[in-house]
């Protein structure tokens, strides 16, 4: 039986008509962001207590309720405040010899996820050349990362540190901020 001849096509249409969501809830939908919440729930279990009856003469049973607390995740809606649809540099200062940036760490040396600043010398030590690194932000790096134009290399926005298995890090300077 295929398709078209199971369903009319003004079923379908009341069908879609039916399940259409608005454009507002759709775009609310999709921002938000949910966290697993533990919950204690109440659980009756009904179990079978066995007994000899005297005046029956034979072995019996009765129904005995008993309540147990389970822990169980909820899905929960978290505040905004707690979470940044944005994980990118709030701020970036690109010079030819210093890189500036306010943003979160890719590398995993912190391990809060918050905003830190750093500044660097625009300096790749693997290819030697100075005032060759960029920001770029993408798919595979949602948070930043510098970038060198001519060889390559990506680091960390905060750390500096490479993104390879043998790291090499950017040079640190000191800031007042």
């Amino acid at each position: 039986m295929s398709f078209s001849q199971g369903i009319s096509t003004e079923s379908v249409q009341k069908l879609n008509s039916n399940n259409s969501i608005n454009a507002d809830e759709d775009i609310s939908i999709v921002n938000a962001v949910y966290k697993k919440k533990k919950i204690k729930v109440k659980v009756k279990i009904i179990v079978k207590r066995w007994y000899y009856s005297e005046t029956l003469g034979k072995w019996t049973y009765k129904n005995v309720t008993r309540y147990k607390y389970v822990t169980r995740y909820k899905k929960v809606k978290s505040s905004s405040k707690a979470y940044s649809s944005k994980v990118g540099a709030s701020s970036i200062i690109v010079d030819s010899e210093y890189l500036e940036s306010q943003g979160r760490c890719s590398c995993s040396l912190h391990k809060d996820y918050k905003e830190h600043y750093s500044k660097f010398k625009n300096y790749c030590p693997y290819c030697k050349k100075h005032g060759t690194l960029v920001y770029e932000e993408g798919r595979s790096c949602p948070e930043g990362m510098w970038v060198c134009s001519s060889c390559d290399a990506d680091y960390c926005l905060v750390h500096g540190k490479s993104h390879t298995s043998k790291a090499k890090y950017l040079k640190k300077v000191k800031s007042k901020k």
